[in-house]
């Protein structure tokens, strides 16, 4: 049976969760998004996502994603994943007569089960991508907001799998409803068994993406290398090449694929900068869904000619053949009649509610991008004692604003005499379509909507390593706004979140807090000017070392308040040497490279010398500094040469004995070569768990032929 590579070029680079920023953009006729991780996201900026999400912000297409399965529980996919509704789960029965048992979610055709659950990561990040629960002030947006993932998983925790199961995954996705397959893996070896699954899948009218790989080689790996697939290279922020993409004339298209923000596997709240050509590859699946969206009858060879010809060229064909993808001009040259949208322009959102201050809005109406002129607008407003043109219009009804002059335009005025935020929606008359809106904030003259002092806070602490504690702050509101928290409908909650820089990682973070870098929020639904409120919130010692944490209140999608409040904590483990200056070694000797049989295993040696004054400890002496053997360049990766004897994907083998200043430790391991031919080089580093990596890294080449 052949085989896919054992690491299938699932490349994350960084798989460092990021930090969470907030988000508030002024009104345009872009339509932006309003989670919390947008404007992180610069890789939907760079394809012209906002502009495109004007034209459709899509339909429930089906796309199947074959990978190592989805997170179900994480809070951006809940309810985005693609549900068989003729299975009803878990009962052990095939209540659909399609062969599988319980495939409510999908299916797991590794172990011939429904579990789809993800072991590894690639699949909840590639899923984020395409259909990221949008608009809902969390997470991240994904390119098609209403895109549902068919979850087949064919990839074990190591990114790897068989053409088999691949097979059988294009399959079920082709005979149980999918409109496109993803595929963010490959294999430098053909298989009939994948041709004729793929070639299936395109003569049944589905369209196959795939990644081109990652081995910044001029050549496509399969399945992205038959012509009927969307095969994928990557770019980096600047429209440039990135390193490790493949490239040339096999290349159908390029997206970007370097620190792609994506949800993580870990938590529920995690989420993550993923690079690789897999990510690319993820967001042309997006946009395939979004000229579904506007034209279900397009075919396979339809959208990917689209997609390539409304691509931005850049200027070597051969390193970006044709392009990178710009979904606002491939939904562009899809023809949908009678397709009504509306420009908003404003001169600012934010004002003085005076009555009197008034900012000025241009309406264009289109039909099929085309400026409609002597059409009947109607609007709606939110938001009591709102002025348009100085009269004072009622809220919650719709209202006559007028006729589009020859232009497609409507100009007006809005002003207001009470502070809040006021919304206005925009409707056609004659057909009733919402053609949008806009947000505009207004403020009490001559005081600050927002500010705040410490009245007194919890003192500082010394804890031991995976200690927990309780931290609270007292918080006078001084401002002109009131505070809402807990147990209210506001979209601006108050809340304290890190900073130094804002939206950070802290070595401090609680699985308590409401999010990676939100700690807490305000535990009073409503705090009004001069009411103080406490706010605390649980912390735990993650990491050795001495820590000044920093944190500023925040009201979500308003504005952080400057205000720093800080803890310096020191984290110690009773008993061990902890400081990683203190964690050296150097190689004494090493066994020679490798030349291997796919497949074939061997076994390697390597003698390290403690030059530290650390000793170096085993599972046996401490959770902590367990010192072991550990993937490097990067750190954690998974390896081309793992072998089931490893402790874990990443970890090949610990101390098993103590090793003192002056010591010296030889460790011998198994490699196991790929099914691949090939020249490989895998790197290795001594780890000192949650510490600190130390010593050389230590290379073997194993060539496989």
């Amino acid at each position: 049976m052949n085989r896919l590579t054992s690491v299938i070029f699932i490349t994350i680079f960084s798989f460092l969760v990021l930090a969470g920023a907030s988000f508030r953009s002024d009104v345009s006729i872009q339509k932006i998004a309003n989670d919390q991780l947008f404007s992180a996201q610069s890789n939907l900026m760079q394809i012209n996502i906002p502009e495109a999400w004007d034209i459709t912000a899509g339909q429930e297409i089906v796309v199947a994603l074959i990978d190592t399965g989805v997170f179900l529980d994480h809070e951006d996919l809940v309810d985005q994943v693609w549900v068989n509704q003729n299975e009803i789960p878990n009962n052990s029965r095939d209540d659909d007569g399609n062969g599988y048992v319980d495939d409510y979610y999908g299916y797991n055709f590794l172990s011939n089960n429904p579990d789809v659950s993800d072991d590894n990561g690639h699949g909840t990040n590639i899923t984020s991508i395409i259909s990221a629960h949008t608009n809902n002030h969390i997470g991240i947006a994904a390119v098609n907001w209403h895109a549902k993932v068919m979850v087949l998983k064919a990839l074990n925790d190591l990114g790897g799998g068989e053409y088999s199961h691949v097979a059988k995954a294009i399959r079920y996705a082709v005979n149980n409803g999918a409109q496109i397959i993803n595929m963010s893996f490959g294999t430098y070896l053909d298989s009939e068994i994948l041709k004729q699954a793929v070639d299936y899948a395109v003569s049944r009218n589905v369209t196959v993406i795939a990644a081109a790989g990652n081995n910044g080689q001029r050549r496509v790996l399969y399945p992205a290398a038959y012509d009927n697939v969307i095969a994928v290279g990557a770019v980096d922020g600047s429209n440039q090449r990135a390193s490790f993409s493949n490239y040339g004339e096999e290349v159908d298209i390029s997206a970007p694929g370097l620190n792609i923000p994506t949800a993580g596997y870990s938590h529920s709240k995690e989420y993550v900068k993923s690079s690789g050509t897999s990510y690319a590859a993820a967001q042309v699946s997006g946009l395939a869904s979004l000229l579904l969206s506007l034209e279900p009858n397009l075919n396979p060879s339809e959208i990917k000619a689209i997609i390539k010809s409304s691509a931005t060229a850049q200027d070597n064909s051969i390193e970006y053949n044709p392009g990178v993808i710009n979904v606002e001009a491939a939904l562009k040259a899809v023809e949908k009649s009678d397709y009504l949208m509306a420009e908003i322009n404003t001169s600012t959102n934010s004002l003085v509610a005076n009555g009197s201050d008034s900012t000025q809005v241009t309406l264009t109406v289109k039909n099929n991008y085309q400026t409609v002129s002597n059409r009947l607008i109607d609007f709606k407003i939110n938001g009591a004692d709102v002025k348009i043109d100085n009269q004072t219009k009622l809220s919650d009804q719709k209202i006559e604003l007028g006729r589009t002059n020859s232009q497609g335009k409507i100009t007006f005025s809005v002003s207001s005499s009470s502070a809040g935020e006021k919304s206005l929606s925009f409707f056609d008359n004659l057909t009733n379509t919402n053609l949008g809106g806009l947000k505009l904030v207004f403020n009490n003259e001559g005081a600050a909507k927002y500010q705040v002092v410490i009245v007194d806070q919890s003192p500082d602490l010394n804890l031991d390593l995976g200690e927990t504690h309780t931290l609270w702050v007292d918080l006078k509101n001084t401002g002109s706004s009131p505070w809402f928290g807990e147990d209210t409908a506001a979209d601006h909650l108050f809340k304290i979140g890190t900073s130094g820089p804002y939206d950070r990682d802290s070595a401090l973070y609680h699985s308590s807090w409401v999010s990676n870098n939100r700690a807490v929020i305000s535990p009073e639904s409503l705090v009004t000017t001069n009411g103080i409120v406490r706010l605390s919130f649980t912390i735990k010692a993650n990491q050795l070392g001495n820590w000044t944490e920093h944190f500023s209140p925040v009201v979500e999608y308003e504005q952080w308040l400057p205000l720093d409040i800080s803890w310096t904590i020191n984290v110690t483990k009773s008993g061990l040497d902890s400081s990683p200056s203190h964690y050296q070694a150097e190689v004494i000797e090493q066994s020679n490279s490798l030349e291997l049989s796919p497949n074939e295993s061997a076994v390697v040696n390597v003698v390290f010398k403690n030059t530290g004054t650390a000793t170096w400890v085993n599972s046996n002496l401490s959770e902590y500094g367990n010192v072991r053997l550990g993937t490097y360049n990067p750190a954690d990766r998974s390896s081309n040469v793992y072998s089931p004897s490893w402790i874990s994907s990443n970890r090949v083998i610990e101390s098993g004995v103590a090793v003192n200043q002056g010591g010296q430790l030889m460790l011998g391991f198994t490699l196991r070569a790929p099914n691949a031919t090939g020249t490989y080089y895998e790197s290795f580093r001594l780890v000192s768990e949650h510490i600190t990596w130390f010593g050389p890294v230590v290379t073997w080449q194993v060539k496989v032929k």
